[in-house]
């Protein structure tokens, strides 16, 4: 790579410039890399916690439909569910993070709220309990699902950013490093050259006029 460059001010200038540049970029991407992370991980320990709440209730209602069954059968409580007819609508719109397109979902309107559209002659408040739950859960599902497309999508976008930094870091700015100092010492072993030349001229002249 040394071989080809021209050891000319110009080009030192060029390729000093280039390097200025290239640090630059690269403490940017840093910075960005580093705030990109520390958001990945608060999206990942908030993905966690939503798991484990969204987990605990449907086990609690999954609990409570098994106790419904147990106190008014399968049969009605099959017939009970199917008689449910909640249409449920989630909004979704762009949103950014750190310049990441992300979804942002939302459940509209009542759809978290349980509807209860069975007659309460002939089951149980375990069904209702259990229903409730379920409703409560849909929007813990829905935003989960959010923040683990988000996490999946940051992570896609600083493994591009790790990339580009170990570009900077190992090949562009080490190349540029060594360009600028090879130039350097080509430059200087040129000026030591010249002066050596000067010296030698002027020696010859100062002979040439003891001569005459």
């Amino acid at each position: 790579m040394q071989q080809t460059v021209n050891a000319t001010r110009m080009q030192l200038t060029t390729f000093r410039r280039r390097l200025k540049i290239a640090e630059r970029g690269h403490k940017l991407l840093k910075d960005k890399q580093d705030e990109m992370v520390k958001t990945f991980l608060q999206l990942a320990r908030e993905s966690h916690q939503l798991r484990s709440r969204l987990q605990q209730q449907l086990a609690e209602a999954s609990r409570y439909q098994q106790l419904a069954a147990l106190t008014t059968g399968q049969e009605v409580l099959q017939h009970a569910l199917m008689l449910s007819n909640n249409q449920v609508e989630i909004s979704y719109r762009p949103s950014s993070i750190l310049g990441v397109s992300v979804p942002e979902l939302e459940v509209e309107g009542s759809a978290a709220k349980a509807s209860f559209p069975y007659g309460f002659a002939e089951t149980s408040g375990n069904l209702d309990q259990s229903l409730t739950r379920l409703a409560e859960a849909f929007p813990l599902l829905v935003k989960l699902a959010a923040i683990e497309k988000a996490v999946d999508l940051l992570a896609d976008e600083l493994e591009r950013i790790r990339r580009r930094v170990n570009a900077l870091e190992h090949i562009l700015i080490p190349r540029l490093q060594q360009n600028v100092k090879f130039i350097e010492m080509k430059l200087d072993e040129m000026e030591r050259s010249n002066i050596v030349r000067l010296m030698k001229i002027n020696e010859q002249r100062e002979k040439s006029q003891q001569t005459h």
